[in-house]
């Protein structure tokens, strides 16, 4: 059986990013909304953060999204990055 690789998972916050700019929303806006710093939003977006599930769930109720949305696209990158990690072992 010939092993193919999944498609490119990307990290939540390159979804968040779409979602704002669809929107319209700036950062500092939407930090605004889930009651977070810009610094979080701002390094979420950049993949240098995860979500967690309370942030989750405050990003779901802003957009119109379960929490479970946000916390399976964390998940779902955390198990790419781990799996591509280990291919290259």
């Amino acid at each position: 059986m010939t092993y193919r690789r999944p498609a490119e998972v990307f990290h939540p916050g390159e979804h968040l990013k779409d979602e704002l700019d669809a929107r319209g929303w700036t950062q500092i806006e939407f930090a605004d909304m889930v009651n977070r710093p810009v610094i979080l939003v701002n390094e979420i977006i950049k993949g240098r953060e995860n979500i967690t599930s309370e942030l989750a769930e405050e990003i779901g109720r802003v957009l119109g999204t379960s929490a479970k949305v946000w916390m399976n696209l964390d998940k779902a990158y955390a198990k790419w990055i781990s799996d591509t990690v280990s291919e290259e072992e």
